[in-house]
């Protein structure tokens, strides 16, 4: 898939959640009622995929999770807790694996080598950081990160509460770098 085919399925998907939920989008709905809507509308983009939310089973790790690997000043720059108790030394350096709950992902189950999209959603109201959100997409496309083996990672930054509507900013994530930044009104 090329990235004009990939923006163009966002742009699809995108203009059918402003036409069939146009109330979640209007009334600051919740980031997860809004990522399931969206969902449901790549589904039927990607009819031959399937396409989940929150979904972290990994079948090529021996717990089965899905996980990043951090060194240990991300995690604390981040403040995450959730690290497994398992950590790594490379180079007098600690890492640490973190399990991940992408937004949605649109993937064959019980494989990673049909990984295609992952898709991290942050709402323009929340008052969480999209630097950890850039972090994990880099590390889902990323080479260190084979296992996870995604074609494209996508940001999706909702602009709600704004005086003509709403807006949606994405940006494009390939081979663990930001790639493409536009926005869709």
């Amino acid at each position: 898939m090329t990235r004009e085919i990939l923006k163009e399925s966002i742009e699809k998907a995108l203009r059918e959640l402003q036409h069939h939920d146009n109330h979640l989008l209007k009334n600051n709905g919740s980031e997860r009622s809004i990522a399931h809507c969206l969902a449901n509308h790549l589904q039927k983009i990607y009819a031959d995929y399937h396409v989940d939310c929150e979904y972290n089973v990994n079948v090529d790790a021996a717990n089965r999770r899905k996980e990043i690997i951090l060194p240990a000043d991300e995690i604390l720059r981040f403040r995450r807790s959730e690290t497994n108790r398992n950590s790594i030394e490379v180079d007098d350096e600690i890492y640490y694996s973190v399990s991940v709950y992408p937004d949605i992902i649109v993937h064959k189950r019980g494989r990673n080598d049909k990984n295609l999209i992952i898709f991290e959603l942050k709402k323009s109201s929340s008052t969480v950081s999209y630097d950890y959100d850039k972090l994990k997409l880099c590390k889902y496309t990323g080479v260190f990160e084979r296992s996870l083996r995604y074609e494209y990672g996508v940001f999706i930054n909702i602009h709600t509460k704004l005086d003509n509507g709403y807006k949606f900013e994405v940006k494009i994530f390939e081979n663990g770098e930001e790639k493409e930044e536009y926005s869709v009104p």
